[in-house]
C-alpha cells in the first residue's frame, strides 16, 4: 500500500480521467504537459516522489503501460514526430494501449491512500507521526 498525500490522489484521479477520455475518443495525451501526476511530481524532482515511479522504478512512466503507448506512436504513426501529440487512438492497437494505461492507473490508485501527515508543511509535524503512527 502505497502512503501519498491528498494532491498527489486527485492528480491520480486527473490521469485517470484524462486515459478514460482518451478510451473514448474525447481526449489527447500531450505528455507531461498534461499529466496532473508529471505538473506535481515531473518538476525539479524528476518523477522521484510520483506514484508511477514508486510502483515501477522507471522514471518518466518507463516500465508501466504508457511506454507501449510512447513507443506505438513513434513507431506506427508519423504525425507523432511532428507534432509530439499523441491523439487518442489513431488505430485498434492504440485503443488497446490506452485501455491498458487506463486499467494500470485505475488498479494503482486501490493500492494507494491519503496519509494525512503528507498534507503537513511543518517538517516537526510529520517527523512526529512517523515515529508514533509508522
Amino acid at each position: 500500500m502505497y502512503k501519498i498525500s491528498k494532491e498527489q490522489m486527485q492528480a491520480l484521479d486527473g490521469s485517470i480521467e484524462k486515459w478514460d477520455q482518451i478510451c473514448n475518443q474525447n481526449g489527447i495525451d500531450n505528455g507531461r504537459n498534461d499529466c496532473s501526476l508529471c505538473q506535481i511530481d515531473n518538476t525539479n524532482r524528476r518523477c522521484e516522489q510520483c506514484i508511477i515511479y514508486l510502483d515501477t522504478g522507471g522514471r518518466f512512466c518507463e516500465k508501466s503501460p504508457y511506454e507501449a503507448w510512447v513507443d506505438h506512436h513513434t513507431q506506427f504513426h508519423p504525425n507523432y514526430m511532428i507534432t509530439r501529440v499523441r491523439k487518442s487512438c489513431e488505430c485498434p492497437e492504440c485503443y488497446i494501449l490506452a485501455n491498458e494505461e487506463y486499467e494500470y492507473l485505475k488498479d494503482l490508485k486501490t493500492r494507494c491512500v491519503v496519509a494525512w501527515w503528507k498534507t503537513y508543511t511543518n517538517p516537526i509535524m510529520a517527523f512526529i507521526y512517523n515515529i508514533i503512527y509508522i
